[in-house]
């Protein structure tokens, strides 16, 4: 009797999409995943949620808090946050925030990302970001 055994690919990527806003919500899942984020997602100019990995509506409220947060000069620290953010801070106390702003395509965009513990919040969303670059010059 012959044993059935699995064949796998080297492919690093589990799930894939020909259509980029799928591929940016799989690239953030997988970096939410990887790093043990809450939640990361990926804003307009703005401050509009283009895609996202987590809770929804805290998307659209740290959307709005990158794009603000992007255009201050402010260190990413808890207490420059709830002074400066208020309205923002509530869905984010206690928590490990990083922005980082970058163009992708020629479009100015920014990723934030945040954790309960500070488990490589930034990292991630480095890793993030050249997926992101990837799939949108694709």
């Amino acid at each position: 009797m012959q044993e059935h055994q699995e064949i796998r690919s080297p492919e690093r990527r589990h799930q894939r999409s020909d259509d980029p806003w799928m591929a940016l919500t799989f690239q953030l899942e997988h970096v939410r995943e990887l790093y043990g984020l809450d939640d990361v997602v990926l804003a307009s100019e703005d401050g509009l949620t283009v895609a996202y990995a987590g809770d929804v509506w805290r998307s659209y409220l740290l959307a709005a808090f990158a794009a603000e947060y992007a255009s201050s000069d402010l260190p990413a620290q808890p207490e420059s946050i709830e002074s400066s953010f208020a309205p923002y801070y509530r869905a984010i106390e206690g928590s490990h925030i990083s922005v980082i702003s970058f163009e992708a395509s020629h479009v100015p965009v920014h990723l934030c990302g945040v954790a309960s513990q500070d488990n490589g919040v930034s990292k991630g969303l480095e890793h993030a970001r050249h997926g992101i670059e990837r799939i949108l010059s694709a």
